[in-house]
């Protein structure tokens, strides 16, 4: 019996080592996770990396890895240099689907045929085989100017626009500026919407259509968009209150760190945030409608000090107005 255990054993690990040395590279475990982004158009029939990316990340990373004989597709450079060295081959497998075909099993339904005709276009892009392309920008040198067009895999982001404003400056009073934001604290935000801890009738929708790709491009988008300070006070007497209460309760100490940015990227940036949306939250925190960890102590301290009513709602709208009206060194 124990011979047959011993062989068994063998056997397997044989049918694994030689799996690992196969041209498709090791097998993963499979991922139920399909392109969240659909077909990327391909102007003029010029196609680049960025527009193939998300088939290479949510289809082909699940087989292949750094360090098996194929490339790790979601490496932009090795990608690109496999292209242009092995680009017929790889067409001959994905496009043509001859010669061993791929994406292997389970996966061959992950990959539409538009698809398979857009990796070789970008194969044929890569190699001259087309007029040269200039790859679509990514998210660190993308222009963000009002009326600058958005690469592909960022064209969702015009829906975010239309109601946060062209470069994520909201124009319509109660909606928040997304410019400022860090990636951490949006990605939690976001993940509030989807899991309901927070409700809206706008954003819970908009949240839950996110895919885990589109999600990810934007938490590398947003950082890319300024914040503009806004230039003057709209009312000096409520700038002034809410200066003091900000003393008196150390908002500063969390929210305004070095460089004007809060102390940890967890903690949302209130500095020159839409004013109406700040009255709005600060209210939802005082009446129990929205709930943070770190803003409950705060609250509670604010509840017990004597000589402050926190429900006067002429606080809030003074700390809106110092906040979103906020001069350096005044804090």
């Amino acid at each position: 019996m124990k011979n047959l255990l011993k062989s068994f054993l063998l056997l397997s690990l044989i049918l694994v080592l030689n799996s690992c040395g196969r041209e498709d590279g090791p097998r993963l475990s499979v991922s139920n996770d399909s392109p969240g982004l659909g077909l990327q158009s391909a102007p003029n029939g010029l196609v680049s990396y960025d527009q193939v990316k998300y088939i290479f990340k949510n289809v082909c990373a699940n087989c292949h890895k750094p360090g098996g004989n194929q490339p790790d597709w979601t490496d932009e450079k090795a990608a690109i240099e496999y292209a242009k060295t092995k680009g017929q081959k790889l067409k001959m497998k994905v496009v043509a689907r001859q010669g061993g075909e791929m994406p292997m099993a389970p996966f061959q339904d992950k990959v539409t045929d538009e698809e398979r005709q857009l990796i070789g276009k970008w194969v044929d892009s890569e190699n001259g085989l087309v007029e040269s392309i200039s790859p679509a920008p990514n998210s660190s040198t993308v222009d963000t100017s009002p009326g600058i067009g958005l690469p592909p895999h960022l064209n969702f982001v015009q829906t975010c626009y239309g109601c946060h404003g062209n470069n994520g400056l909201s124009q319509t009073p109660g909606i928040p500026n997304l410019a400022g934001l860090s990636p951490q604290y949006l990605q939690s935000t976001i993940n509030d919407f989807i899991q309901k801890r927070r409700s809206d009738s706008m954003m819970t929708p908009q949240a839950l259509q996110l895919s885990p790709l589109q999600l990810e491009d934007l938490m590398l988008f947003i950082p890319n968009l300024k914040i503009e300070p806004v230039k003057s006070i709209e009312n000096i007497d409520l700038y002034n209150k809410g200066q003091q209460i900000s003393k008196m309760f150390a908002c500063t100490s969390c929210h305004v760190g070095a460089d004007l940015k809060p102390i940890d990227g967890s903690i949302p940036n209130i500095l020159y945030q839409d004013k109406k949306y700040l009255e709005n939250q600060f209210n939802a925190f005082v009446n129990g409608d929205r709930e943070s960890t770190m803003m409950a102590g705060t609250i509670d301290m604010m509840k017990n000090t004597e000589g402050f009513d926190i429900t006067d709602p002429e606080n809030a709208k003074a700390l809106a107005e110092y906040f979103g009206s906020y001069k350096d060194n005044e804090n």
